[in-house]
C-alpha cells in the first residue's frame, strides 16, 4: 500500500496490487485504473475536473473523498463526502452523494446504486477489512489479496457466517 499527493493536491492512497496511471494537462485531471483499489481525497484543489476511469466506467469528481475498487470484473464507487457521478457503459451518469455506493458488473453490464456506510470502504487504509452479511468464499477472495500464502475453505464452512472485522 502507498500514499501519494499529486501534482495538484490530491490524495491518493493505493491498496495492494493495484495499478494506476495519472495524466494531468490544463483542461482534465484523469487516472486510469487498470487493477486494485483507490481512495481519493480531492477537495477543491483544482478548478479543472479530475476523472476516474476504470474500464468502460468514467467517475467524475465533483470536490470529495471517494474509494475505487476495481476487483472479480466489479467496478465500485463509495462516496464518503461530496458526490461524484459514475457513468458506464455509454449510460447517462448517475449521481453519487456521501454514503452511496454505485457499482457496476463488467460482464454482465448491469449498474446499481445502494445506500451504505461508507466506512467498510476505507477500512484498508488503516490495515482493517470490515465484511458484513458477505459470503466467507468473498472474505477470502479479498483477503488473498493480501497474503503470499493463500487462504483455502472447503466443504461448507462459514454456512450461517454474517460479519467479520479483519486486520491486514
Amino acid at each position: 500500500r502507498q500514499n501519494l499527493t499529486l501534482a495538484d493536491g490530491t490524495d491518493l492512497s493505493l491498496n495492494t496490487n493495484t495499478r494506476v496511471s495519472v495524466r494531468f494537462s490544463d483542461r482534465q485531471r484523469t487516472l486510469t485504473l487498470e487493477q486494485g483499489e483507490i481512495a481519493l481525497d480531492v477537495g477543491n484543489k483544482s478548478r479543472v475536473p479530475l476523472t476516474v476511469v476504470v474500464g468502460d466506467v468514467s467517475i467524475r469528481d465533483i470536490g470529495t473523498q471517494f474509494n475505487v475498487s476495481r476487483l472479480n470484473g466489479v467496478v465500485r464507487v463509495t462516496v464518503r463526502e461530496g458526490i461524484v457521478d459514475m457513468a458506464s457503459g455509454g449510460a447517462r451518469a448517475q449521481r453519487l452523494t456521501a454514503g452511496q455506493e454505485g457499482a457496476f458488473s463488467e460482464a454482465q453490464r448491469v449498474h446499481s446504486v445502494k445506500r451504505i456506510d461508507p466506512e467498510p470502504a476505507f477500512a484498508w487504509q488503516s490495515s482493517r477489512a470490515i465484511y458484513q452479511a458477505t459470503p466467507l468464499s468473498d472474505v477470502v477472495r479479498d483477503l488473498n489479496r493480501y497474503y503470499e500464502k493463500p487462504i483455502v475453505i472447503g466443504g461448507t464452512a462459514g454456512l450461517g457466517f454474517s460479519a467479520v472485522k479483519a486486520f491486514i
